[in-house]
């Protein structure tokens, strides 16, 4: 290993900050990259960078979660959040087998040698970095106060259609005691779509950072958030294709286009299956086929909310499939 001299270090006791293991993001035979947190909520990256037969050196570097989720989306290779890091200087620390600290120095990070750096291309691919019982959502623009309030809000709504139509979901949880009639805001069938989910389904916004670069994190149950990302992702696939059902779908629940109930039962079926929500569910739990027509319309403006966020990379869910990557093929990849 360099010695310490060479990377003009100054010795410490230990780093000056308690930190917990949150999980590993890189690992072969081993963790390679590790997420950690401190007693105050900050995030720090422990970085693998050298070996001896005694030790492991690793860089300990604060990363501010919404770098974090940049680099999980894609946005931001691993060598920026090292040399460009917010603090201008990280920890060098050598660890042994049994986990225990045997020497930590402060190092600037211009002082990094490059072999200990990770290379220019080191972006993560999509597809991972989720952290269990949590969706996190990358922004990387400045947002005025509708965006602001819009993104949580759609999420939320499509994630509620989810937990009765969706992966996981549980249609036989829905209760809709009234009708869908003139006037009717569709909000509150979001609303009553959360509200009757079991409590450990819903979801909730748990934190929020809107400067650019930003970040969003929702609570969620794993299964109902993958299958919305799926959803997404089946629907930027698919998106003209998808775009014509709907409007297809919405001119006749207005009364404009004159087509047999039987053939728009087959279109809110091949619509729903297209991204992978229950269609035939949608029919038995809404009161009439036009107003499932109108909740299918109404849940396709929120995907096309997120899907167009996450074409623009201007709001990008951590997780997100790789392009023609659906829910079964991300599974298999990610099988040991």
């Amino acid at each position: 290993m360099i010695p310490p001299d060479e990377l003009h270090a100054i010795p410490l006791v230990r780093i000056p900050v308690d930190l917990e293991f949150v999980r590993d993001l890189e690992a072969f035979d081993g963790p390679l990259l590790s997420e950690f947190q401190s007693s105050d909520g900050e995030t720090f990256l422990y970085y693998w960078c050298d070996c001896s037969d005694q030790a492991n050196r690793w860089l300990v570097v604060r990363t501010p979660r919404e770098d974090l989720f940049r680099y999980l989306v894609g946005r931001t290779p691993l060598l920026s959040l090292i040399l460009e890091c917010r603090d201008g200087f990280l920890y060098v620390v050598d660890i042994d087998r049994d986990a225990e600290v045997l020497s930590a120095w402060f190092v600037y990070a211009e002082n990094v040698p490059e072999n200990y750096l990770p290379g220019p291309k080191s972006f993560r691919q999509p597809g991972a970095g989720i952290e269990p019982g949590f969706q996190d959502v990358s922004v990387d623009q400045k947002w005025d106060y509708e965006q602001v309030s819009a993104y949580p809000r759609k999420y939320l709504q499509a994630y509620a259609f989810h937990t009765a139509f969706g992966l996981g979901g549980d249609p036989e949880a829905l209760v809709v005691d009234y009708r869908l009639t003139k006037g009717w805001v569709f909000g509150s069938l979001f609303e009553r779509m959360r509200t009757n989910a079991p409590p450990p389904r819903r979801a909730s916004l748990e934190a929020v950072a809107f400067a650019s670069p930003g970040y969003l994190r929702f609570r969620v149950d794993p299964v109902i958030a993958e299958g919305l990302r799926d959803a997404v992702a089946r629907y930027q696939g698919s998106r003209s294709e998808l775009r014509r059902m709907v409007r297809e779908l919405q001119t006749w629940t207005n009364g404009h286009q004159d087509l047999e109930e039987s053939a728009v039962i087959k279109l809110i079926r091949r619509a729903s299956g297209s991204v992978g929500v229950d269609g035939s569910a949608i029919l038995s739990h809404i009161d009439t086929v036009k107003h499932a027509g109108k909740v299918l319309v109404s849940y396709f403006a929120r995907l096309e909310f997120l899907a167009m966020n996450q074409t623009k990379k201007t709001a990008m869910l951590v997780g997100f499939p790789q392009a023609g990557e659906g829910r079964g093929e991300q599974r298999r990849r990610s099988s040991p």
